[in-house]
């Protein structure tokens, strides 16, 4: 799977992108990515469903739907025993917004 900076143009599809691979989160509710976008809510659907392939899409007990990019690049210098925890919590412990 391609890196999404070689797929997206669209400069609207290019704030989505970069709102979900902002480093300071690390999962991203619909209501974040409009905050970050300005984007409606629909439109970051579409955009959303356009590259499916490109995106996990998870169910929070706290937050609802969460999203973030497959290929993502984990910030270096994120300790070992935290990627570890985030590994064996399935995600429950990292930063939504």
């Amino acid at each position: 799977m391609r890196d999404w900076t070689q797929v997206i143009t669209d400069p609207h599809e290019a704030a989505v992108f970069n709102a979900l691979d902002d480093p300071g989160w690390d999962l991203r509710t619909l209501e974040g990515l409009e905050r970050d976008t300005g984007l409606r809510a629909d439109e970051i659907q579409a955009i959303l469903g356009k590259y499916a392939p490109l995106i996990r899409v998870s169910q929070s007990d706290r937050y609802g739907t969460v999203y973030q990019l497959k290929n993502r690049k984990r910030q270096t210098d994120e300790p070992l025993i935290d990627r570890a925890l985030d590994f064996i919590s399935m995600g429950k412990r990292r930063k939504i917004a």
